[in-house]
């Protein structure tokens, strides 16, 4: 499997037993990984996924513009580092997952939430994409139909949206859920031209 982030709390649980491959740049994130982590098999590399070999800068920045650092981002050109809202800015290097190396099998789990950044990592996986089973990606409203397609085309069929996330009235945010569409079963995907007004629900 492979995540990111400071933990994916939903596949701790889930899959307790499994390997997690997880992928992150900011130093400053990996004392909390490894706590959340504790318990679970797991690598963790010091590295930033995307489409292309690149050099590029990991910049540390704090939302309440204290020095504490809360978030980091990857940009091609580097701010000014101003001790408050962006702490620090390090030179790093992009890479492809399929430059890697790196073998995780023929079945695995691949969650993306990389800020923004998804549709490079998952083209960075080239043909080894197709070889995961499971692929839940992070996508803005405005950014949903490209990485819907990407995967669509890669193979995968989508079968839920979660953590629908609103900034006011507008949806702004969601997790796609794709499986390989050969692996799609019933359970997943009842045929609903045996409508069965039972499983019929509408959320809201």
């Amino acid at each position: 499997m492979c995540s990111s982030d400071l933990g994916t709390f939903e596949l701790i649980a889930n899959f307790p037993r499994h390997r997690h491959h997880l992928f992150e740049p900011a130093k400053h994130c990996y004392g909390d990984i490894a706590q959340n982590y504790r318990d679970v098999d797991h690598v963790l590399y010091a590295k930033a996924l995307g489409a292309a070999d690149a050099l590029c800068y990991l910049v540390s920045s704090a939302l309440g513009y204290d020095g504490v650092p809360t978030h980091s981002g990857i940009v091609s050109v580097a701010p000014r580092v101003d001790g408050r809202g962006v702490v620090a800015v390090d030179e790093f290097r992009i890479e492809r997952f399929d430059s890697l190396g790196i073998a995780v099998g023929d079945d695995f789990l691949l969650k993306g939430d990389v800020d923004g950044l998804d549709t490079e990592v998952l083209k960075g996986f080239g043909n080894q994409l197709q070889r995961a089973s499971v692929v839940i990606v992070e996508a803005t409203a405005a950014l949903l139909a490209e990485r819907a397609a990407l995967l669509q085309d890669a193979g995968f069929a989508l079968v839920d949206v979660v953590d629908l996330t609103y900034y006011g009235s507008s949806l702004y945010q969601l997790d796609l859920c794709f499986v390989r569409a050969g692996l799609v079963t019933e359970k997943l995907r009842p045929d609903i031209s045996r409508f069965d007004g039972a499983l019929w629900r509408q959320l809201t």
